[in-house]
């Protein structure tokens, strides 16, 4: 049985890059399964030439259409390019997770003007911001969820007004600042219909530090059955084979879903948990793909 993993071309060959690349292959490996890292600019290439080999494409990158097309050759994907496509959008996700009652943060789409300043919308976002009964600060990020990414936290209209003028060649949004409960912010894992592990954020007053670029995690026993329960939930709304739930206890304890990420990194997670969770994977990916590729079947 062999399988592709797809990386972006974008992500930086770090030494941590090089764990978590290995750490894939060594758990496909372990459940019997033949992996080969290829990046996204490659991977069409290779899926045509090894169409008659590949059981399924292992999906460690966000590129829904790149995805997509790998179904339409009868190749299942994991994640498939439904639920990459909706947790790669901020928008789409929340849209969701609102259309099924799940509680989530608010946020305001901010129309993409092609390169132009965005300042013109300004006194609109005020409207908008008003009508939804959000409040200073505010937290502006990119609307597509990228690699390495820089959020922005407006504390006032003059700050929000400089952020709209220099952010010109991305679609972005506005959400809700939530102020900690007591640093309780959280990423839980879940595999297939089940809770699989969690971990707690480690933050610094109402910031997330991102030492070398990720967020720390640590051990917790406060996520209890509710937020087990909403995390699945969420991954069932985007159709996520497996996902990382990004939430946040409100000010109340009430759990919020902040984002839903269906290409995700397995680290830091593993380390603080002591879940293997690659290699349940891994072995989740070699006992479905079979059905995976009837699902497709019939989608074409």
């Amino acid at each position: 049985m062999h399988t592709l993993i797809i990386y972006n071309v974008a992500r930086k060959h770090t030494r941590e890059w090089e764990r978590q690349i290995n750490v894939f292959i060594r758990s496909f490996r372990r459940v019997g399964v033949t992996s080969y890292a290829i990046n996204n600019s490659e991977a069409l290439d290779y899926c045509r030439k090894l169409k008659d080999y590949l059981s399924f494409v292992f999906m460690w990158d966000k590129d829904a259409e790149l995805a997509e097309t790998i179904e339409r050759m009868g190749i299942p994907t994991f994640n498939n390019s439904y639920a990459l496509n909706i947790s790669r959008d901020r928008i789409l996700t929340h849209r969701i997770l609102k259309n099924l009652h799940l509680p989530t943060t608010k946020k305001i789409t901010i129309p993409y003007l092609a390169g132009q300043s965005n300042l013109p919308y300004f006194e609109r976002l005020k409207e908008e911001i008003e009508n939804n009964k959000m409040s200073y600060p505010l937290v502006v990020k990119n609307r597509q969820i990228g690699i390495n990414e820089t959020f922005y936290l407006a504390k006032n209209d003059s700050f929000l007004k400089k952020i709209l003028e220099v952010k010109t060649n991305e679609e972005i949004i506005v959400e809700e600042f939530v102020p900690l409960n007591e640093g309780k912010f959280f990423k839980l894992m879940v595999l297939g219909d089940k809770y699989l592990c969690g971990a707690e954020r480690v933050v610094d007053g109402n910031f997330i530090m991102h030492p070398n670029g990720q967020c720390a995690l640590k051990q917790t026993r406060l996520i209890n059955k509710r937020m087990q329960k909403l995390a699945v939930k969420a991954a069932k709304a985007i159709e996520a084979d497996f996902a990382a739930i990004e939430m946040v206890l409100d000010v109340y304890g009430n759990p919020l879903i902040l984002e839903i990420n269906a290409a995700m990194r397995t680290n830091l997670l593993e380390e603080a948990t002591g879940v293997h969770i690659a290699k349940k994977i891994a072995r989740y990916c070699k006992n479905n793909y079979f059905a995976q590729k009837r699902l497709i079947r019939r989608r074409r």
